[in-house]
């Protein structure tokens, strides 16, 4: 299976706080690329993944490669559906305890974006604006925590 460098880029729309004007908040519009470590929706293994519309693609991505390890974000023990969201370095990231198609304990999907100013509400707007992520997420037969 072939590994994807290409950089894919999405357009969401989030809200965002003005810092001119105290604390409203306004609507802007970033342009981030999504990326995943988990399973596909059909199997169990866990690999890494660009995630671009309605498609998974393998990534070059790799444990050396990130400031973190995927793997070591939550004990293996954690109830499924529980959602931690996590800054390291300038990644903003959601690990959420199970899986979309592996029902065995110990198992995870994790979502990052490179985007340094993103919340975990934004991040769980872009996870629901890419049809691909939320087909993951909507294929977990538990309840997530957010």
């Amino acid at each position: 299976m072939k590994t994807s460098t290409k950089k894919i880029k999405h357009d969401i729309k989030i809200r965002i706080k003005d810092n001119m004007k105290n604390d409203t908040m306004k609507n802007d519009t970033i342009n981030v690329q999504l990326d995943y470590f988990g399973t596909k929706l059909d199997c169990a293994g866990q690999f890494f993944w660009k995630l671009d519309g309605e498609s998974m693609i393998r990534s070059d991505i790799s444990f050396n490669k990130i400031p973190f390890n995927p793997e070591e974000l939550l004990p293996t023990f954690t109830k499924k559906g529980t959602v931690k969201y996590f800054r390291i370095e300038k990644y903003a990231i959601v690990a959420i305890a199970g899986s979309c198609a592996d029902n065995r304990n110990g198992t995870i999907s994790i979502f990052w974006t490179d985007k340094e100013d993103v919340k975990l509400g934004d991040l769980k707007t872009i996870i629901f604006s890419i049809p691909i992520a939320k087909k993951i997420i909507d294929a977990m037969s538990f309840d997530i925590v957010w």
